[in-house]
């Protein structure tokens, strides 16, 4: 799907209240699904920050926000306004985040593109601020780091994904929050089989220890792709589970990452490594 399309937003500061605000107004000459020929819009919004990373790419994800879904519509009116308590400090440190998706009932809600602002480079403390820009490709943000061991066992025909420690930036505290990973094996860009691990309570370094063990036939095992899905929710809250990043390694058409071929070259060995954690 090509990348095409406009959204305009506005973003605000209240010196007074210490509260930053952002608006989604409406989008324009979004693209289509070739086999529907419609589109469903919605925009999530994130507030990025890497006020505590001492990884100059690392982010935190402070607020996350999705406007209502316009059905059937390539220019649609949003209207939605979103808000939450800032100081002027952080203020400066913020990105704001604006992707465009295309709600999919019935599988993943594809991506028409992004915007993004740097609120250092406006000047809100004296207006608000109405943005204009032409959608661009999503790219994706450094959020954390994964530890994972992968073992193949040829004869016994499995693969043993160990997930062992979740680095993560907070700006907030982790108190009543916890991670748990989904592991997810992919061949053909057909899921065959899904585990997830236990519920850990978070801290900057979240400790599992867990190895999840699956079976697959040796033809699947050359060829899969493994998903590390990371999620936080909240203690004793329904329904709080956000996705808060993703690490994906295997056979893939750029070609196996490294992780991959010293599994293979090392066999009934765990072979551990870190990796990006992305959202």
């Amino acid at each position: 799907m090509n990348i095409h399309g406009k959204l305009r937003f506005s973003v605000s500061y209240n010196r007074e209240q210490s509260q930053f605000a952002v608006t989604v107004l409406d989008a324009t000459d979004l693209p289509v699904r070739d086999f529907s020929q419609s589109t469903n819009p919605f925009v999530k919004v994130k507030l990025l920050s890497g006020l505590l990373s001492k990884q100059p790419n690392l982010q935190c994800v402070l607020q996350e926000w999705e406007t209502k879904t316009v059905k059937n519509s390539r220019n649609p009116v949003f209207g939605s306004q979103f808000s939450c308590p800032l100081t002027e400090k952080e203020l400066k440190t913020i990105t704001v985040k604006l992707e465009v998706r295309d709600f999919d009932r019935f599988s993943r809600h594809s991506v028409l593109g992004e915007l993004r602002t740097h609120l250092n480079n406006l000047n809100l403390l004296s207006h608000p601020v109405e943005i204009s820009e032409e959608l661009q490709k999503l790219n994706k943000d450094l959020v954390g780091e994964i530890l994972l061991s992968l073992k193949y066992l040829p004869t016994a025909q499995r693969i043993e994904v160990g997930l062992l420690k979740i680095k993560t930036a907070s700006l907030t505290s982790n108190q009543d929050k916890a991670l748990y990973a989904r592991v997810t094996i992919v061949c053909n860009q057909c899921r065959l089989k899904q585990q997830k691990t236990s519920l850990k309570s978070k801290w900057g370094i979240t400790v599992f220890n867990e190895v999840l063990t699956f079976s697959l036939l040796d033809s699947n095992i050359r060829e899969c792709v493994i998903a590390v899905s990371v999620y936080e929710t909240i203690i004793n809250q329904k329904n709080s589970k956000r996705l808060i990043g993703q690490a994906i390694l295997g056979k893939r058409k750029a070609g196996e990452d490294e992780h991959w071929c010293l599994m293979m070259q090392s066999l009934r060995q765990p072979i551990a490594k870190w990796h990006s954690l992305l959202i």
